[in-house]
């Protein structure tokens, strides 16, 4: 993943493969845009440049019931940083078409708004857009607030849904589908998913607030007044029902991931920090813990309670750029880079320990966090110690600008998200018979050679590791 696209690779049903890729920098937070694709029929690479105007660009990837027929329609925003201020919130969309020859063309970019946040990819990496037959259905969180009747303070970041008609070329009148989380934030990106009877799901966003679940009346309509009522998702009780929560609804979700199977379920990965932390030596707590959690709502039912995957022995933040998809014969996957900041002196160590040619880290105080005390040593001593430092002095205040996300994991779940555990090489061998689905074979006979026995994992102490950007993005 980079700052300013989402490097997902996006298989169509020719086995074309579509990618993302940005280049170089210039004016601030923008990046030059390329589509790479790959013909496979022909074994060959084709480069197509976004308008030089446009920066973050996101494609349409798989899920289980959007159209795979056809290229995949990219989102991309007008936005950048000119470092005084955000300019650019146009969201548009541009629809490849294939040639004769299996190439592409790129028609002239679709304004969709004039409103809308950047579609920043460390969201979550949901789909924005989805397509089915002659619709793709759009929705994204707008920059402008809408005020409540009676109330006179910003409540949530407005979501909308637009249909484009590929046949047409013409679109719908925006819908307003609710308010996600509690200000304007480009944090609560929404998400969308269709099923096999063309109902329309969607997530509207959160930053440590509970995830809203909505849902089309009707299959292929967005009309308005034609969605169920947006309801949270993932709160529950505190006390014994929930015993790790430490709010009165248990939120605290952040960076929506979701997916639709091939059963009408829907999949969804998030970052909770609705939790206490880690139990220090004198008994205490940290502020939370960011935990990588999985709920499941199974086609009939309500969503189910969340269940923690992934739990940091770090306390305060962390950050998953998590991932979730799947595959055409229905296992589920989730991925995720662990990325830790605000941290304590022991882990400055071990940190600089384990990846020692990376820049020495950076300390900065955060002066601006209300959660420190006043007189915390995080403002004059630097880097404090998580197993010394007293409760009343311990906080937030410690940044380290040159850390990055390290050890990338590939979560697997092939019932259907009942259980998940490590990917292993097993789970990429072709099995024998060949799967099908809908009675079609998933992977034509004698294309890929079978593999006898699993080989041996390679050896990669000699190899030089690899040297990946800064992400953006605050907490």
């Amino acid at each position: 993943m980079s700052v300013g696209s989402d490097q997902r690779v996006v298989f169509d049903d020719r086995g074309d493969a579509y990618t993302i890729f940005p280049t170089n920098r210039w004016g601030g937070s923008v990046w030059e845009v390329l589509l790479l694709h790959w013909l496979h029929d022909q074994d060959r690479w084709e480069v197509h440049a976004l308008p030089s105007d446009l920066s973050y660009a996101l494609l349409e990837h798989y899920d289980a019931y959007n159209d795979k027929s056809r290229p995949p329609v990219i989102l991309a925003n007008s936005y950048y940083n000119d470092g005084d201020a955000i300019v650019g919130h146009e969201l548009f969309l541009i629809v490849p078409t294939r040639n004769s020859d299996g190439t592409l063309t790129l028609p002239a970019p679709v304004l969709l708004t004039d409103d809308a946040i950047h579609t920043y990819p460390g969201n979550g990496g949901s789909n924005l857009v989805i397509t089915r037959g002659r619709y793709s259905y759009i929705v994204w969180a707008a920059s402008q607030a809408v005020m409540s009747s009676g109330k006179s303070r910003v409540n949530g970041t407005p979501t909308y849904i637009i249909r484009y008609d590929h046949e047409t070329r013409g679109l719908s009148e925006p819908v307003f589908l609710g308010l996600g989380g509690t200000a304007i934030d480009d944090h609560n990106t929404p998400a969308i998913t269709i099923d096999r009877d063309g109902y329309l799901h969607v997530i509207l966003g959160a930053h440590h607030q509970s995830f809203l679940y909505t849902k089309s009346l009707r299959p292929h309509s967005i009309d308005r007044g034609g969605w169920s009522t947006p309801s949270r998702i993932g709160g529950t009780t505190p006390g014994p029902e929930d015993p790790e929560c430490i709010s009165d609804t248990c939120d605290g979700y952040t960076y929506v991931s979701l997916i639709a199977d091939q059963q009408n379920n829907l999949h969804l990965a998030a970052r909770w920090a609705g939790s206490i932390g880690p139990v220090y030596s004198d008994g205490s707590t940290s502020h939370y813990s960011a935990q990588l959690v999985y709920l499941r709502k199974k086609s009939g039912e309500d969503w189910e309670r969340r269940r923690s995957l992934v739990i940091p022995h770090h306390p305060t933040y962390s950050h998953w750029y998590q991932r979730i998809d799947s595959d055409r014969t229905g296992r589920l996957f989730l991925y995720y880079s662990y990325y830790a900041d605000r941290l304590y002196s022991e882990e400055v160590e071990a940190y600089q320990a384990k990846w020692p040619e990376e820049a020495p880290l950076r300390y900065h105080a955060n002066q601006s966090s209300t959660s420190c005390a006043a007189n915390s040593p995080c403002y004059t001593t630097g880097p404090t110690s998580m197993y010394t430092m007293p409760l009343s002095e311990r906080c937030e205040c410690s940044y380290y600008r040159s850390v990055k996300e390290h050890d990338p994991v590939l979560l697997i779940s092939d019932d259907g998200g009942d259980s998940w555990r490590i990917a292993v090489t097993n789970d990429f061998l072709i099995p024998d018979p060949l799967p099908s689905v809908g009675g079609r074979t998933v992977i034509p006979a004698g294309s890929i050679q079978r593999a006898s026995k699993v080989p041996k994992e390679p050896r990669l102490k000699n190899l030089p590791r690899s040297k990946r950007g800064q992400k953006s993005g605050g907490p």
